[in-house]
């Protein structure tokens, strides 16, 4: 295929698939106390005759914001769309498509998937796909890329990890990888060019709205500006990188243990969902706010992933101690008044 052609078809794809903006239409917390909440959702698939809503659901490690309050969860074959209101938009199985590794959203219903290691059982080689989640069709997008990782867009460029090993290593040192960059016209650039003292086998991305990146690894988060500079944000110890950026630039990371203690409640639910929540233990999540100060979140003990829905609200997947797990929404507290 000639460069023209190619640079043709990229467009055709990325115009697509590149969408901005989130939008928020929540009222904001009056108080200084966290809010917690299991959401319910309807876990029936499309064409059920009969409803089966429950807040105790399976754990989900992949999720995104769905650029518009909203959330999608992939797992295991089944796919999950929750509006801004907390209604269930889609419920679906589609177990002939692999299951992502990561998701990132273009639009409500443009999905970008990573898709990692070889995979026997699916027709879809691994690489970044672009979804249209109303045809369930899959497209697959010409990077390069040695094993996909992780994966962001701000609707002007998609951002994705790039590891140098085809497969996951086993021993869970971690190897080195690329952060690479594409931008509608199919140009590609390296953001981040590989370090060998700087080492992951699994990370998130995330990027705020002055287009700043945000890298989670198991050991560590820091950002990236757009000539490539590196700067710390945190350090932590955990298996599960957790990151998800808000508009507003705030950030929900992994963190480790604290003795500090934030006033919440935890409101509603069923008994077996409370119970996941209140019994859950391990590394916290924290709040990394933009120009306040962190708030380290206790109650979200052992989350393996998290979203915001816009400024105010986040939803965290808290697992219980078998394969269920809880979608706890969190409202976040006003910033005290100056």
């Amino acid at each position: 295929m000639g460069a023209t052609r190619r640079r043709r078809t990229w467009a055709g794809m990325l115009a697509l698939a590149l969408v901005a903006g989130m939008s928020s239409c929540a009222p904001g917390a009056q108080s200084d106390v966290w809010l917690a909440e299991p959401l319910t959702y309807e876990s029936a698939t499309e064409g059920s005759q009969e409803s089966r809503p429950t807040d105790v659901t399976y754990v989900m490690h992949v999720v995104t914001n769905d650029t518009d309050g909203g959330f999608w969860s992939a797992s295991s074959g089944s796919w999950l769309h929750i509006d801004a209101n907390g209604e269930t938009v889609r419920r679906f199985n589609d177990f002939e498509s692999p299951t992502p590794n990561h998701l990132a959203a273009a639009s409500p219903t443009l999905l970008l998937a990573a898709v990692g290691a070889p995979l026997l059982s699916t027709p879809h080689p691994p690489g970044l796909y672009r979804i249209d989640t109303t045809t369930k069709r899959w497209e697959r997008l010409p990077v390069t890329a040695t094993r996909v990782g992780a994966i962001a867009t701000d609707g002007e460029r998609i951002t994705y990890v790039d590891y140098a090993d085809e497969y996951p290593l086993p021993d869970g040192r971690g190897g080195t990888y690329t952060i690479r960059q594409v931008d509608a016209s199919g140009e590609q650039s390296v953001l981040l060019a590989a370090d060998p003292a700087r080492l992951a086998s699994d990370t998130r991305l995330a990027t705020d709205a002055s287009g700043l990146l945000w890298v989670a690894t198991e050991t560590n988060v820091f950002t990236v500006a757009a000539d490539g500079t590196v700067t710390p944000v945190s350090t932590h110890s955990t298996s599960v990188p957790v990151l998800a950026v808000n508009a507003g630039g705030s950030a929900i990371v992994a963190a480790d243990a604290s003795d500090t203690e934030i006033p919440w409640r935890l409101s509603g639910g069923s008994r077996d969902a409370r119970s996941i929540v209140e019994h859950s233990q391990g590394r916290p999540l924290a709040v990394v706010r933009n120009g306040g100060e962190n708030a380290v979140l206790s109650f979200a003990a052992n989350a393996v992933a998290a979203v915001w829905l816009d400024d105010e609200r986040l939803v965290a997947v808290i697992p219980g101690s078998g394969d269920e797990a809880v979608l706890l929404r969190v409202r976040v507290p006003e910033a005290p008044a100056d």
